[in-house]
């Protein structure tokens, strides 16, 4: 088993060349909100950013949110579990990193992430009789269960959106459109709705929402200042983690499958 390599970009950034190959065989590319990581097992990375059990323990904590805006948040390692099933290959990688993110979740990181989120937006639409989730990933999925007065539109044809006193994006629409269903759900005779815009997108709309996943983020960052102190602890044991699988990697390149 060749070592676990990466190469780390922000979101946006340009990838250098293609990537200059020392090997056969394509990188993998797992993409976030916030960055660009390319996964090497094939020896194809000739310039990576992280490599071995730095590797390992970079893309553990990212997984575990630890890299994120909001600290500790669950939204990655729910894109991370997506990923790997297009990725059958990234065995045993995967089931390592999966195995420890729930082993690092369960002693420092429980009723994080998911929680923060509902629980601010919650908070926004507090008093509104009836909200409108409109969102088909898990953001929106996971933010239901703490809006029970919601409603979950999991399709992105609005021409039918019931009356609400609330809305909030959680789908990639376009600005144009939501400046139009905002116009159109206004009635004089009804309390202005409110509109609550988790796209995560900079534009024309996002003066016109009452609240932006910026202010999301501004609300949840005051909480997750306190749990950062949490962090040398965390990687002390990413740390270990990380040794340990690369360990096993070592004396069994094909994971447990060796001793059979």
């Amino acid at each position: 088993m060749l070592p676990l390599r990466l190469l780390h970009l922000p979101k946006g950034s340009p990838l250098p060349a293609p990537p200059a190959r020392t090997g056969p065989g394509p990188s993998l590319e797992f993409s976030t909100c916030q960055r660009q990581i390319w996964i090497d097992l094939q020896g194809a990375l000739g310039t990576p950013s992280h490599e071995g059990e730095g590797a390992y323990a970079f893309l553990l904590e990212v997984i575990c949110g630890l890299h994120s805006r909001v600290f500790g948040e669950t939204e990655v390692l729910g894109q991370f579990k997506t990923f790997i099933q297009s990725h059958p290959e990234l065995a045993p990688w995967s089931g390592w990193l999966l195995e420890d993110a729930k082993s690092i979740r369960s002693r420092w990181l429980r009723d994080v992430g998911a929680q923060s989120y509902g629980s601010v937006v919650r908070r926004w639409c507090s008093g509104r009789q009836s909200v409108t989730i409109i969102g088909t990933g898990q953001f929106a999925t996971k933010l239901a269960p703490w809006l029970p007065q919601a409603s979950l539109i999991r399709s992105r044809n609005l021409e039918q959106l019931p009356q609400a006193d609330a809305y909030v994006i959680a789908a990639p629409l376009d600005d144009r459109e939501l400046t139009r269903l905002k116009a159109e759900l206004q009635t004089p005779a009804q309390k202005s709705p409110l509109w609550i815009d988790l796209r995560g997108e900079r534009g024309a709309f996002n003066s016109e929402a009452d609240h932006t996943l910026d202010d999301l983020y501004c609300e949840i960052e005051r909480d997750s200042r306190q749990r950062q102190s949490l962090l040398p602890a965390i990687r002390a044991e990413i740390e270990r983690l990380a040794c340990s699988r690369l360990d096993r990697s070592w004396h069994r390149p094909q994971g447990w499958e060796d001793l059979s």
